[in-house]
């Protein structure tokens, strides 16, 4: 997991677009702008969303990155779901589910 200290934070958990390439990894990725979180309105934050790794015939997720306030301890539930392997569509994981 790694944390960055910028204005505004970033961090990210698994893996990113060219090592998931790399372990020959088929993925899809999603992303969305989330300035309606609890998070973005208490900070009055218009810019704040997540880029995430999707495993195309699993749906398990591959890693993610948030970028926004509260990204550095947002990236704990990633990095939870990522351990338990979670799927992007799974019950509970409604706040991280895409359509696609």
């Amino acid at each position: 997991m790694e944390r960055g200290f910028t204005p505004p934070p970033i961090a990210s958990v698994g893996l990113n677009e060219s090592q998931a390439r790399g372990q020959g990894l088929k993925f899809d990725v999603k992303s969305q702008l989330t300035p309606n979180w609890f998070t973005a309105r208490q900070t009055a934050e218009t810019v704040y969303g997540f880029k995430m790794l999707v495993e195309e015939e699993s749906d398990l997720i591959l890693g993610a990155r948030p970028d926004g306030p509260f990204a550095d301890e947002i990236i704990g539930i990633f990095g939870l779901a990522i351990r338990q392997k979670l799927t992007a569509e799974q019950p509970g994981q409604r706040r991280l589910r895409i359509s696609r």
